[in-house]
């Protein structure tokens, strides 16, 4: 697959599976949404250009660690780290304009969570 392809592939299809969380949730507004598109248009391509820098030079991919009687490999450790700057940058991005919300923290962990992982069992799949 084409890797500019697949970055765009990447970032609709997590717009897709993030927007409606917020939309259920009541953010609707066009400046919210025009923020909500620039921040994950941005942090998704951070995040899938850092994955590939990591598969190229294989950073990340050439050890395995074990918590809890599970053996996961140095990406997967790498993307949940990842996942987890992308959840606090786009908080505080939405934050900045909306205020301090439990109800928007929330959604965006659930939006992410969600995207995050369906896009790693697509990522399998596409790529296996």
């Amino acid at each position: 697959m084409n890797y500019y392809y697949g970055i765009f592939l990447a970032a609709a299809l997590t717009l897709m599976m993030e927007l409606p969380f917020f939309l259920l949730f009541g953010y609707r507004k066009k400046a919210f949404l025009l923020l909500f598109l620039s921040v994950n248009v941005a942090t998704n391509i951070s995040i899938n250009l850092l994955s590939f820098l990591s598969f190229y030079f294989s950073f990340f991919t050439s050890f395995f660690i074990e918590i809890a009687n599970v053996e996961l490999s140095g990406y997967t450790l790498l993307m949940f780290f990842l996942e987890l700057l992308v959840i606090a940058a786009e908080y505080l991005a939405f934050k900045a304009m909306l205020g301090k919300s439990k109800k928007l923290f929330w959604v965006v962990v659930l939006a992410n969570a969600f995207s995050g992982i369906v896009g790693s069992l697509l990522m399998q799949w596409i790529i296996v």
